[in-house]
């Protein structure tokens, strides 16, 4: 077990109460109200795997500058704080995902912390993110506990980027200046940037979109993806002239819009960017809206926002549909229906759908994540399915799991009696179409835990087989020749499988052997 004055992996001394400095304990009392177990480095470090956080759990660092680290291994819990303070998350530290507290008496001495903590080198994780967040305060203690994120230097943030290029980077934090602004813009390397809840420029004047705009639309290189969820905030720049520039840009790689001004709703679908997350109201749109549409991006993911239990979503889902029909170009499509809507006529919405998956022959993924009112019913489920059978581009979709209305005191046998229709539809498409991988809405693959699960590797073995086609004869010959006696020779499954992909071969092998 870790010493209880020093940690195993050698970065942190335990400060006992009994042993702090008078100013120490001053701030350890004012700002953390004196109970959490507070350390010091014992040396620097260069990357957030140095620390041995599941040790660690909650506790403060103590750092010189007369700043505290306050890290939480897990979900949130704590004192809302009094003092000067950034909330953030870091995601994917490694096999964590930490909650932190940086607390301080002054904006330069949190700016320089943050500077060095937000520093430290990410592991490399494809959903490795910064997330900062608004201050933790008491109501009556806001403007004592929130920090000016003005007072982050030039240098500062620059170095925090280009620590970790590769890292997601979200932000709520308030008022920004433009001289940020151009820094988040203008990194040689692509951004993934996500602008949320009440987002301010400070000194904000120009009216053509502003300096993050005007900075990515003069950029040489893709920016890569940027995200404004600001529907939480009182934005007043993102206007109409913003969106115009915005959606002029063609150097982003994916653009994510939350909920617009219902003057603007109709804009993002004429977006420039190569891939569009946009979520709309109901009351913005009306179904002839998309009849003319030139939605000319070939990813795109709606998502429809109802606020009144009557709002009938499925008549903007039908027309939005059909006009992907008739476009016929997407290779990435999604859908999700939020808050309160509701589909009255089911079965219009799913031949729209079918109509749509039909007629776009290169679509290769379809998110249908939180629509499972689509799949309650037996033939819905069986039809689109059917459409997804066969389709040959369609490599990944994105379900909602089949789960019964009546749960409460259901025992595990009827629970499995009630999906077993679903999970034998599901295997039925996976046996009819081995390229597809069915995934929920955190990307995990559907499954039932036994029969579906030997489909899933069955198919891993079919895909990795087929593109054996690709090689050279020669090649083909020896590789083919290797799964044939180290895999598949001992599983008759396998065996039937790969000769009926590569029947020519068998008969020259046996050519050969003759």
């Amino acid at each position: 077990m870790a010493s209880q004055q020093q940690k195993k992996d050698g970065l942190l001394e335990l400060l006992p109460r009994d042993k702090l400095s008078k100013r120490q304990k001053e701030l350890h009392r004012a700002l953390l109200n004196g109970y959490t177990p507070t350390y010091r480095f014992l040396r620097e470090p260069t990357r957030l795997d140095e620390f041995d956080w599941e040790n660690y759990r909650y506790h403060a660092i103590w750092r010189e500058n007369e700043t505290f680290i306050c890290v939480i291994y897990g979900p949130y819990w704590g004192p809302e704080i009094r003092g000067r303070n950034v909330f953030f998350q870091l995601d994917n530290v490694g096999k964590v995902n930490l909650n932190c507290v940086i607390y301080g008496t002054n904006d330069a001495a949190i700016a320089e912390t943050m500077s060095f903590f937000w520093s430290l080198k990410h592991p490399e994780h494809a959903q490795a993110a910064l997330r900062i967040s608004a201050c933790i305060h008491l109501p009556d203690f806001e403007a004592k506990c929130k920090f000016d994120f003005a007072c982050l230097q030039a240098d500062q943030l620059i170095q925090i980027l280009e620590a970790n290029p590769r890292r997601q980077l979200q932000f709520e934090p308030g008022t920004w200046t433009p001289e940020q602004a151009v820094i988040l813009a203008s990194r040689s390397f692509p951004m993934h940037l996500i602008m949320a809840g009440d987002i301010q420029w400070d000194d904000y004047s120009k009216d053509d979109g502003g300096y993050l705009i005007e900075t990515i639309a003069n950029r040489q290189s893709s920016f890569g993806s940027l995200s404004l969820d600001l529907s939480r905030g009182n934005n007043t720049f993102i206007d109409r002239a913003f969106t115009e520039e915005l959606i002029k840009l063609d150097l982003l790689e994916k653009l994510t819009l939350g909920i617009l001004n219902e003057e603007l709703g109709l804009l993002p679908f004429s977006a420039k960017a190569k891939a569009l997350n946009y979520t709309i109201t109901h009351s913005a749109m009306q179904p002839n809206d998309f009849d003319s549409l030139d939605i000319a991006m070939k990813r795109i993911h709606l998502s429809i926002s109802s606020f009144r239990q009557d709002d009938d979503a499925g008549v903007l889902f039908v027309a939005f549909f059909l006009r992907i029909a008739q476009l016929g170009h997407f290779e990435h499509l999604g859908i999700s229906l939020k808050e309160r809507g509701m589909m009255n006529d089911t079965e219009s919405v799913v031949q729209a759908l079918i109509h749509a998956i039909n007629n776009n022959p290169r679509l290769t993924h379809l998110a249908l994540g939180d629509l499972g009112v689509l799949f309650s019913q037996g033939p819905h489920s069986d039809a689109i399915f059917h459409s997804f059978e066969k389709h040959e581009a369609l490599r990944v979709i994105n379900l909602e799991p089949y789960i019964p209305n009546i749960l409460d005191g259901m025992t595990e046998d009827e629970y499995g009696h009630f999906c077993k229709p679903y999970y034998a539809a599901l295997e039925r498409l996976l046996s009819r179409n081995r390229n597809l991988v069915v995934l929920d809405s955190t990307d995990e693959k559907i499954s039932n835990g036994t029969t579906i699960e030997k489909l899933y590797a069955l198919n891993h073995f079919y895909s990795g087989s087929e593109k054996l086609i690709q090689e050279s004869d020669e090649v083909r010959h020896l590789l083919v020749g290797r799964v044939l006696t180290e895999r598949a020779f001992a599983n008759f499954q396998y065996l039937g499988l790969l000769l009926s992909i590569y029947t020519d071969l068998l008969f020259e092998m046996v050519d050969g052997t003759s």
